[in-house]
């Protein structure tokens, strides 16, 4: 299965050349998740972890475990690191996500604020999106 983001300006996913990775891991080097419980829970570490390709897309084995389900805690931890991206890259813009909330991730981060758009979409503004 896969997890991906796409926009106008990058379609599918989002190609990072070398020299673009470079800079996002310096722009995230030593900085630790939002929900650090989460990056705890599916990476051993709060701290975030330099990147060898791009995080807007992610494949993933679908399967009986409940380390192949997609989750809360893989699903934030994918935002954040497509946000650090567009950040370290494009800190003259400012960008919100939509997500698709029909798998049910339904934790929320601590002073998280949603705004319901339809009835299975929902974006949502925190801090780390927003700055």
């Amino acid at each position: 299965m896969i997890s991906a983001f796409q926009s106008r300006a990058f379609r599918f996913g989002m190609d990072l050349s070398e020299q673009q990775l470079e800079e996002i891991n310096f722009f995230r080097d030593g900085k630790k998740y939002a929900d650090e419980s989460a990056a705890i829970a599916k990476q051993g570490s709060a701290y975030k972890k330099k990147f060898t390709e791009s995080p807007f897309i992610f494949e993933f084995e679908y399967g009986a475990k409940g380390e192949s389900y997609w989750t809360y805690e893989y699903m934030v931890l994918q935002l954040e690191d497509c946000a650090d991206c567009l950040r370290a890259l494009y800190p003259h813009i400012k960008f919100v996500f939509m997500l698709d909330h029909s798998c049910g991730h339904e934790e929320k981060l601590w002073q998280s604020y949603e705004i319901l758009i339809l009835k299975r979409r929902r974006v949502i503004l925190d801090h780390f999106l927003l700055l």
